[in-house]
């Protein structure tokens, strides 16, 4: 239970051990490709984002991040290019999804302009005559 009124300065020194977190690191058989989208994605969020029981999903979607980008450069040179490359998408972004890596996910639509900078909104649509 927390200690009620004002917080003294020896409270406030302390630091909690709790907010070190070591980031998790990705299994050593993926592909370089791979290895550096795992890393990527886990640097872009914050330490405590993700746990090690979230490794093979994160594993699933560097290798279809992967895939998605290889695909996409073969769009053009054949149907089954495209086809794989549709597929490695989906895959990808059902797994953005479920890891809370997209906006949409991470937000919550009622408070999002509490966290934007005041010139992030811009102009309203009225202000623009």
């Amino acid at each position: 239970m927390e200690k009620r009124g004002r917080r003294s300065a020896d409270d406030m020194s302390i630091v909690s051990l709790a907010s070190v977190r070591k980031a998790i690191e990705p299994p050593a058989e993926l592909k370089p490709q791979e290895d550096k989208i795992f890393r990527e994605v886990v640097a872009s969020c914050s330490p405590d984002h993700f746990r090690n029981s979230d490794i093979p999903m994160l594993t699933a979607f560097a290798t279809a991040t992967h895939l998605s980008r290889f695909y996409a450069g073969r769009v053009g040179d054949s149907d089954g290019a495209l086809k794989a490359w549709e597929a490695a998408t989906r895959l990808q972004i059902s797994l953005s999804t479920k890891l809370r890596l997209t906006p949409s996910t991470r937000l919550d639509p009622k408070t999002v302009h509490r966290h934007l900078p005041v010139g992030d909104l811009g102009k309203a649509p009225w202000e623009d005559a």
